[in-house]
């Protein structure tokens, strides 16, 4: 039931008062927190901005609105520490009687400032930026914690309690429930996954799986395992080296070369083969990747893979791509090739025989060489190398198959006119 006066904002549909209250008095925020207030003017044409008011601090635990007339509307986004895009933060009350003015608590500190639309626009793009890599690494958590498997099993929605307990049995030890609420509070505000909230009690707000948390699921309930899991693409790009190369991207612009290279004082080709741990996440997700992409290639390139009758794959990994390409067209021999430290992982595949070696030194004969994804890590002079020992390795006949991204230069867009 909407309030007397009331008037949708963007096509949300303002709650219940008491809802209100009841929402502003459960979210707590925690650690650094931003209240932005919109004042917005109700006028015969639409809504008309008159007042914006940024409120900084970092115990903010709830607030008042006051609306000094009626025909106000007013929108109170929370941004807790973790991005704007947290779609149940918004709020839009329509009133027709005042409410008790705006507590801030006194260890906050208070910033009244009018803005003009493009420049709150450009504020909350900022605070998506900065705290967008929040969201991979509470993925990453809910994936550690298993919940999308929990969820999977459970056929449909689970409450809070309900997860807690699985993760307490797998684990051994009790989870935090509130630390368990607001994670998966944050997830489902950017529909990883779906949930249903409950009024009196958070322990019993239910969360099912959506399309993006499916794709990490590794079994359901009925025993059938998915044909794509991104488990390891997730955890590869989440995991500290990832992260720590990026820190040094600055001085790769002051003094060129790769930032891994500066974080770790070595290429990242010369630092996995000495660390396990960290060649075994590489590989699963490029496997995991590769997995994806190439059931589109063997499709679009089939004409191209009936004339092949022998296939070398140039920095193969554990031979992803060269078991489905000889599964699809099971008259390619196939060869992956790659450095020893990766071959040495690589399972046995049929059809496909692994080879260890550096392709700046050799590569295999065959009827034609793959690249996915080789030449962008390297440059000019090096993509030259690489191409000539493929030169060397094939037919006069042969091919060379690259597969790689590509920029493509913004050119003037003509007009029907112009053309």
């Amino acid at each position: 039931m909407r309030a007397r006066g009331s008037r949708s904002l963007r096509g949300l549909q303002p709650p219940p008062l008491w809802h209100c209250s009841r929402w502003l008095e459960a979210r707590e925020a925690v650690g650094p927190s931003v209240l932005i207030l919109f004042r917005l003017a109700l006028e015969p044409k639409g809504c008309r901005t008159v007042g914006i008011h940024i409120f900084c601090g970092s115990t903010i635990n709830k607030a008042h609105l006051l609306v000094s007339n009626r025909n106000m509307i007013v929108a109170l986004i929370p941004i807790y520490s973790t991005n704007i895009r947290y779609t149940p933060s918004l709020t839009v009350l329509a009133m027709a009687d005042p409410l008790p003015p705006i507590s801030i608590p006194q260890s906050a500190h208070v910033c009244e400032q009018e803005a003009q639309p493009e420049t709150l626009l450009s504020q909350l793009k900022l605070y998506d930026l900065v705290l967008s890599p929040a969201k991979p690494m509470a993925l990453r958590a809910a994936v550690l914690l298993n919940i999308p498997d929990i969820i999977a099993q459970a056929s449909g929605f689970i409450t809070i309690d309900e997860i807690a307990a699985h993760i307490s049995a797998s684990s051994d030890r009790p989870p935090c429930i509130e630390y368990l609420f607001r994670l998966l509070r944050f997830l489902a505000s950017h529909q990883i996954f779906t949930e249903i909230p409950h009024q009196e009690d958070f322990r019993q707000t239910r969360y099912g799986l959506i399309g993006l948390s499916k794709l990490f699921v590794k079994e359901t309930s009925n025993g059938v395992v998915p044909m794509q899991n991104w488990i390891p693409l997730l955890l590869g790009a989440t995991s500290h080296i990832s992260f720590e190369g990026r820190l040094h991207l600055h001085e790769s612009v002051l003094e060129g070369g790769c930032a891994f290279d500066k974080a770790f004082g070595m290429s990242f080709w010369d630092y996995a083969p000495n660390n396990p741990e960290v060649n075994k996440i590489f590989n699963e997700s490029m496997s995991c990747d590769t997995r994806a992409l190439m059931s589109y290639v063997v499709k679009i390139y089939e004409e191209g893979f009936k004339k092949i009758t022998s296939l070398v794959d140039v920095g193969g990994g554990v031979g992803s791509a060269l078991s489905i390409i000889v599964e699809n067209y099971k008259h390619i021999k196939g060869i992956n090739f790659d450095l020893p430290h990766v071959i040495v992982s690589a399972l046995p595949i049929a059809g496909v025989k692994h080879v260890s070696g550096n392709m700046f030194e050799y590569i295999p004969s065959a009827d034609a060489i793959f690249l996915k994804m080789i030449l962008h890590n390297w440059d000019d002079e090096d993509c030259v190398k690489v191409l000539k020992k493929c030169h060397e390795a094939t037919p006069e006949n042969g091919k060379v198959i690259i597969l790689d991204a590509l920029i493509v230069e913004q050119k003037k867009m003509k007009t029907r006119k112009e053309k």
